[in-house]
């Protein structure tokens, strides 16, 4: 039986280790990595997996922005990531159970898309998808066919354009797209 709960405090050593053993100990070292920076997760939407009592599943969202200068504005995005399923019980439905019920979560909350760093293969399954971040760029040296997008809300992928930044106060303040 897989318990989803609210990520608490406690839980922040058994994450680390598992982050690391999916991702390795360099996991940080990616572009995405650098959206976080500074930033809390989104409490309300990080959530474990539990397999009796044990931490064997973890996913987290980040607040981050498109920053369009362009058209000198910015819309606001769910960061999915990390999402890591203890190797052991990859394929039992782990990662679907975490990535479903958090999304439909997210949609309750007000939340209109997400954007994630990540293999399109797994990912297209929860409609998350190339084609709506099209208009979206990751600095750094990331893949940017692996930036996905999944609208929560129908027709948010209109207004995802610009370059992916963090959601802090050194983002300067646009008016709201």
């Amino acid at each position: 039986m897989i318990d989803i709960k609210a990520e608490q405090p406690h839980h922040a050593e058994d994450i680390e280790r598992l982050l690391d053993t999916v991702f390795g100990a360099d996991r940080r070292s990616k572009a995405v990595y650098a959206l976080r920076e500074g930033v809390a997760p989104i409490d309300e939407l990080c959530h474990v997996a539990l397999v009796d009592g044990e931490l064997h599943g973890a996913i987290r969202y980040w607040p981050v922005r498109a920053l369009d200068a362009e058209r000198d504005r910015h819309t606001d995005l769910l960061l999915l990531g990390p999402l890591a399923v203890d190797p052991v019980f990859q394929g039992a439905g782990i990662g679907r159970a975490l990535v479903e019920y958090s999304l439909v979560l997210a949609g309750r909350r007000g939340h209109h898309a997400a954007v994630l760093v990540g293999d399109p293969a797994y990912y297209s399954r929860f409609r998350f998808e190339r084609s709506g971040a099209r208009g979206l760029h990751l600095p750094g040296e990331a893949d940017q066919e692996r930036v996905l997008l999944r609208e929560i809300v129908r027709g948010a992928a209109a207004d995802c354009v610009g370059t992916l930044v963090r959601a802090s106060a050194g983002v300067p303040e646009l008016r709201p797209g």
